[in-house]
């Protein structure tokens, strides 16, 4: 009998973020097998668009939920209390996740102000982290994004536009989740988690800084160029403007900062971004660990640098019947039984297999 619960909220890391993705064909008997049969792993689909993070006034005054598309915001939960029923333990649970599955693994780290009770998992991983800005549910841009949407169904016509969203088809919805965000800025997509004022009560950095988190543990890790693929390498602006574009609430001041700390940063060679060419990373996830320790709580931090190192590059050294890119069986080893370890026993360097050639992963200070 499996002694611990590994609930693999998401591990898709192709650009389509909160947008399109499944984890249906992930080769999620390699996590099993890395830990010799003692872990459970359930996989939550969740990547809705607008069907699961519409946002705005007539969403909430028409009934609708706010971030219904967050995996265990609504169904999600009851995996995590019932899952004794597949065989695991409910007070062994791991949420994990890559891109906008690391995203979401976030915005339950800092759920219910970092207070979820009863508590649903234990300790939280992340893979490339997807945390695109963050809004109210009823600030300008998410109102433009919902006015766009009621607009291309016709629904603007009616008396109760979101009433009338309930009763569009599927696919004409779907061909508006597609327009809303294939027409943002390159490498931003518009239908992500909003603060809603219940289940994200703040901007998730705000609880972060107060050092108010759910779960024990944090094992965060990030490629060494997360944003090469979210750059569209044939446009040419300076970095202030695309800053501003990526953040356009942020204050002039703050924008210049940004660009200035980010001078001089360029990418190693790659088939993706030419090596002359800057390439500005979103948010780091220095705030997020030091929430950790500011909270009591123990966090680690990897980088993840083999070449190039772009978003979702470690992924698989996880799955590792995909084929890892370099074929090396002691870095492999190594790298997967550290994440099956802070799962097993809230520590990724108290390895199954005590064997494994692996640096030491230090708590992040």
């Amino acid at each position: 009998m499996p002694s611990v619960s590994f609930l693999l909220v998401d591990i898709k890391y192709m650009l389509p973020s909160y947008v399109a993705g499944s984890g249906y064909n992930e080769h999620d008997e390699n996590l099993v097998a890395d830990a010799n049969n003692d872990i459970v792993v359930v996989v939550i689909q969740y990547r809705l668009g607008i069907f699961g993070f519409l946002s705005g006034n007539e969403v909430v005054e028409g009934g609708g939920a706010l971030n219904a598309g967050l995996p265990l915001n609504v169904n999600g939960s009851s995996v995590c209390v019932q899952i004794s029923k597949f065989g695991g333990d409910p007070s062994k649970v791991t949420i994990w996740g890559a891109s906008a599955g690391a995203g979401s693994v976030l915005q339950h780290v800092i759920a219910n102000g970092g207070n979820t009770q009863p508590p649903l998992f234990r300790a939280a991983m992340t893979s490339s982290t997807f945390l695109p800005s963050q809004y109210y549910y009823n600030d300008t841009i998410p109102e433009t994004i919902y006015q766009t949407v009621v607009n291309g169904t016709g629904c603007n016509t009616s008396a109760t536009p979101f009433a009338c969203l309930r009763n569009v088809s599927a696919d004409l919805l779907e061909q508006m989740n597609n327009y809303t965000n294939t027409n943002a800025l390159y490498g931003v997509f518009t239908t992500v988690p909003m603060v809603d004022g219940k289940l994200i009560v703040e901007p998730p950095i705000s609880t972060l800084v107060r050092g108010n988190v759910n779960g024990e543990i944090l094992l965060a890790v990030t490629n060494s160029d997360e944003g090469a693929l979210f750059v569209n390498t044939s446009a040419l602006y300076p970095a202030a403007d695309y800053i501003h574009n990526l953040f356009p609430l942020l204050p002039m001041g703050d924008v210049q900062k940004i660009a200035e700390a980010y001078a001089n940063y360029t990418i190693a060679p790659g088939e993706v971004v030419p090596e002359s060419r800057n390439v500005t990373q979103a948010i780091g996830i220095h705030g997020r660990m030091w929430a950790f320790n500011k909270a009591g709580k123990r966090a680690w931090k990897g980088l993840f640098a083999i070449p190039p190192g772009y978003h979702g590059g470690d992924v698989p050294y996880y799955f590792t019947s995909v084929g890892p890119p370099i074929d090396n069986p002691s870095l492999i080893a190594s790298f997967s039984q550290s994440f099956i370890s802070t799962a097993i026993s809230l520590d990724p360097n108290n390895h199954l297999d005590s064997s494994d050639i692996t640096p030491q992963w230090n708590t992040w200070v």
